[in-house]
């Protein structure tokens, strides 16, 4: 991208730290921009099978809504570690049920966001870190929570975001912590604030400033109460855009009647170049997270894990009723 700026000092300070972001496609654009900004493509890391076409899960697993879910590459590439970023996708930590891009729930992943916290997380690790605890994990949710609320409802006309489920998320910010912490003891971990959305879509979905604000505070609240770094974004975001963008940084998709603001391409999705702005806030703690390291015990690290053997029965056959979307109203345990 021609409007960055490698600063090659701050990088190879951090040539053997790594960075995943675990969160939604807010997260995503974040790996995405940072890895073209120095010229690197974007590899999948999980452990999965390969599958056809002729496997319901084909559209799950290629499609442009999922296809760098589980992804990163090497900001550094030849040097130490080559300091890794990468991105694994969740759709809500309130679930399930899910947002319903989710669905259908293939049989590689576990089939709750903390369980694939549990077991799948650490696939990024065997690639990119010899399966040793990473040294910064950035966590964000709110969007497909409240989308899936949104989607679950039975009034969605009507539906607001109330008190009983703002303390639900504030416990799923409690229970994930909880989880990355048992799974990864050795690293750090940071919170993101959501920055505000706009067009139609959002407004369709409920996310507005105020519900998003609720959540932000919340999240923030348990997460400094756990000992968790905040990053907040949304301030960021705000006072970033206060003087306007450039004309020609605004994607405008929406159509005129709903067009976002301009620090977004879509209504949800940072402008590019904000993302760029994100990621130098992740890099600056990520350099904390590297330090603090230092003071600790060796990083955790783990055996390597091998590529799920699933009987192609479950690959191919009917998609089991536990990994559809459940009717709105039906209830799902955890």
């Amino acid at each position: 991208m021609a409007c960055t700026e490698k600063n090659a000092s701050l990088l190879g300070k951090l040539k053997n730290a790594s960075l995943l972001m675990f969160g939604d496609s807010i997260a995503r654009g974040v790996a995405i921009t940072g890895c073209a900004a120095v010229g690197q493509s974007l590899k999948s890391y999980l452990l999965a099978p390969k599958i056809t076409k002729a496997s319901p899960y084909w559209e799950r697993a290629t499609v442009e809504q999922h296809k760098h879910d589980h992804h990163g590459c090497r900001l550094l590439e030849g040097r130490g570690g080559g300091l890794p970023i990468g991105y694994f996708a969740h759709y809500g930590i309130t679930g399930p049920p899910y947002w319903s891009f989710a669905y259908p729930l293939p049989p590689w992943l576990n089939y709750t966001t903390g369980g694939q916290v549990q077991h799948n997380l650490r696939d990024f690790t065997q690639k990119h870190t010899r399966g040793c605890d990473l040294t910064l994990i950035v966590i964000n949710s709110a969007f497909w929570d409240i989308s899936s609320w949104w989607l679950s409802s039975t009034n969605k006309t009507a539906f607001l975001v109330s008190e009983g489920l703002v303390e639900e998320y504030a416990l799923a910010v409690q229970r994930i912590i909880g989880l990355l912490r048992r799974a990864f003891p050795s690293s750090s971990l940071a919170w993101r604030t959501v920055h505000d959305a706009k067009g139609q879509k959002s407004a369709k979905r409920k996310l507005s400033s105020k519900t998003l604000t609720l959540l932000n505070s919340a999240a923030t609240r348990v997460a400094r109460s756990m000992g968790v770094f905040v990053i907040d974004t949304a301030s960021m975001v705000r006072k970033l855009v206060a003087g306007g963008v450039p004309n020609y940084l605004i994607g405008m998709k929406e159509g005129a009647s709903g067009k976002p603001a301009h620090e977004t391409i879509d209504g949800r999705h940072l402008n590019p170049l904000l993302d760029v702005a994100v990621l130098n806030m992740l890099l600056n703690v990520l350099a904390k997270a590297q330090a603090k390291r230092h003071t600790k015990l060796a990083a955790s690290c783990r055996q390597p894990r091998q590529i799920p053997s699933i009987p192609r029965e479950l690959l191919y056959g009917p998609v089991p009723k536990e990994a559809q979307y459940p009717r709105p109203g039906s209830k799902a345990e955890l």
